[in-house]
């Protein structure tokens, strides 16, 4: 589909392609915790402090996080029918938060949370960046900020967990590029999949299919997305003293960078 030089170029929100499909993507993941944290908690039933955590801190915040998306995306697209998209967007995503589905041992499932929680941090920062709206802006600085505590609360796991299961640089090195594939493949497909069937009026825009978006994703990335942070963050579980080990972590960085920054249409 042909695009036009401006798409996705900051302007006003309600005729921005690149806010709408990414407030309403990031509205249905943060939406779905629930469902995820369930199967967490069977994970870490051993680990009631960090159990408590998950129920108490995390799905309370993510929660939030949902409720704030949605109402941002109903009050500004109030034509766009988000219940229902919503609901198709649950029949393919929520067999993917099922037990079985999740990392083989307690470490790298707290491994691969900080890959989830290093790209949410990092996409809301680029939307707050790329967004004229100040009250996206102060929404997305927010929801970056509480994902940086998230992050540093798997990281600490995954470092108690590490300890006695000894995960090798490459089954870590799989886990976080792993994880990074599948937040573009499952994650942000699943969410975008349904949206185009759920307006009740016309669009105020011309609507984009899902290469569209990553293609926009990749453009607005390079410009607006705080790469070598994002990349400090992701790949710090991995760095040790040695030269060797930093230089395979910084050909990691490189694949990661490629599969979000790189045109994909």
């Amino acid at each position: 589909m042909q695009k036009s030089d401006t798409a996705g170029e900051p302007g006003s929100s309600r005729t921005d392609q690149f806010t709408f499909y990414s407030m309403t993507v990031v509205s249905y993941l943060e939406s779905a915790v629930p469902n995820y944290v369930e199967n967490l908690d069977v994970i870490y039933r051993d680990n009631p402090e960090l159990v408590d955590w998950l129920d108490n801190v995390w799905l309370h915040e993510e929660s939030e996080h949902g409720v704030l998306a949605k109402t941002y995306v109903q009050e500004t697209w109030p034509d766009y029918d988000w219940e229902k998209g919503y609901q198709l967007f649950l029949l393919d995503y929520g067999p993917r938060c099922a037990h079985e589905e999740l990392r083989p041992t307690p470490g790298l499932e707290a491994l691969a949370r900080c890959v989830t929680e290093t790209q949410a941090t990092m996409s809301y920062r680029c939307l707050m960046n790329y967004s004229d709206d100040p009250k996206l802006k102060k929404l997305m600085k927010k929801m970056s900020t509480d994902e940086v505590r998230h992050y540093r609360e798997f990281r600490r796991t995954f470092d108690a967990y590490n300890v006695t299961e000894k995960n090798s640089f490459l089954t870590k090195a799989r886990t976080i590029i792993g994880r990074s594939e599948l937040v573009k493949e499952e994650d942000l497909f699943m969410a975008f999949k349904p949206i185009s069937q759920c307006w009740n009026g016309p669009l105020p825009f011309e609507a984009w299919d899902y290469d569209d978006y990553l293609a926009a994703l990749a453009r607005i990335s390079r410009q607006y997305l705080p790469i070598a942070e994002a990349q400090k963050m992701l790949f710090k579980p991995m760095r040790t003293r040695g030269r060797f080990n930093n230089f395979l972590v910084s050909c990691m960085a490189a694949i990661v960078r490629r599969q979000f920054l790189a045109v994909t249409a």
